[in-house]
C-alpha cells in the first residue's frame, strides 16, 4: 500500500509528450489526474497548462502509465477498497482520443488546460490513482501563509526515474502573500528552482493538525528569468491557484448542461 500521499501522487502524475506530425513540433510538461463525480457519474480529467496542452487539431498527446502486474510479481499498493500490484518495470504509452474532450480555462490569462479522458477509468489493467475534488482547495477558507513549505511533483528538464516511470517531488516556500492574488493575477509565488518541464505540476502543502492529510493547491505554469537575461532561472516559479481549477470543472459542467 502507499506509505505517504507524497508516494500516492507520485503515481498520479505523468509525462505528457506532445507531437505535431505535420510541423515536426515536439514538446513535453507535467499534468495529473482528477476524478470530478457529475450527475452521469465519474469523469476523469489530465490536468495541465494551455500552453503543454495546445488546442491545435494536429497535436498528438500520450502519456505512459504503469501496468498492474499479478499477486506477487509487483509493488502492492492500495487503491481506496482495493490492494493492486504494479509492475513497475513495464508501463504503457497511451495515446489520449482528445477531439471533443479538451477543455480551457474560460479566463484567457489562466494558464490550465485538461482533457477528459474517462475511457482510462474502464481499463483494468492499467493503474490509476487519481486525485478527488476535495483534496483540492477552493481558498475561500485558506490556511496558508508565506514561509510555508511546499512541494511539487514533476519532470524539471525532463528529469526522471525512467526506470520505474515515475516523477520527482520537490520543494520550496510559499513566498507571497497566498490570500492575495500575486500581480493581480490569480497566482501566487513558490521561493523555488522552478524548470522547463514543470508546467503543469501540481503543487501541495501538508495539513495542519485537525486537516486532510494534503491539500492540492495549484498547478505551476511558468518560472521568473533574470529581467534582462530570458534563460537565467532565478530560482522564483509561478503557479495559479487551485480555486481555478475548480472553476474550471464548473465551467466543463455547465457547458455539458446547455
Amino acid at each position: 500500500m502507499f506509505n505517504s500521499w507524497q508516494e500516492a501522487a507520485l503515481f498520479n502524475t505523468s509525462l505528457i509528450n506532445a507531437n505535431n506530425p505535420k510541423t515536426g513540433e515536439s514538446w513535453s510538461g507535467t499534468g495529473f489526474y482528477v476524478a470530478l463525480v457529475t450527475k452521469n457519474g465519474t469523469a476523469l480529467f489530465l490536468i495541465s497548462n494551455k500552453h503543454v496542452l495546445e488546442n491545435t487539431v494536429d497535436v498528438e498527446y500520450s502519456v505512459s502509465l504503469h501496468k498492474k502486474s499479478l499477486k506477487g510479481s509487483g509493488m502492492p499498493l492500495r487503491a481506496g477498497e482495493k490492494e493492486i500490484y504494479v509492475d513497475l518495470l513495464n508501463s504503457e504509452k497511451v495515446k489520449l482520443d482528445w477531439q471533443g474532450a479538451y477543455f480551457q480555462h474560460p479566463d484567457k490569462y489562466v494558464d490550465l488546460a485538461c482533457i477528459c479522458c474517462s475511457e482510462l477509468l474502464d481499463r483494468e489493467d492499467i493503474v490509476l490513482v487519481p486525485f478527488s475534488q476535495n483534496k483540492i482547495l477552493n481558498w475561500e477558507t485558506s490556511f496558508l501563509h508565506p514561509g510555508q513549505q511546499a512541494y511539487f511533483i514533476g519532470y524539471p528538464d525532463g528529469v526522471s526515474d525512467s526506470t520505474h516511470n515515475l516523477p520527482i517531488m520537490r520543494g520550496g516556500i510559499l513566498s507571497s502573500l497566498p490570500y492575495l492574488n500575486f500581480d493581480g493575477k490569480p497566482d501566487f509565488l513558490l521561493d523555488a528552482q522552478v524548470w522547463p518541464g514543470s508546467s503543469g505540476s501540481p503543487v501541495f502543502v501538508k495539513g495542519e493538525e485537525g486537516q486532510p492529510a494534503f491539500s492540492l493547491i495549484g498547478i505551476i505554469h511558468s518560472t521568473r528569468t533574470k529581467f534582462d537575461q530570458t534563460d537565467t532561472n532565478i530560482g522564483l516559479g509561478y503557479a495559479v491557484k487551485s480555486s481555478e481549477l475548480l472553476r474550471l470543472f464548473q465551467y466543463i459542467i455547465e457547458s455539458q448542461e446547455n
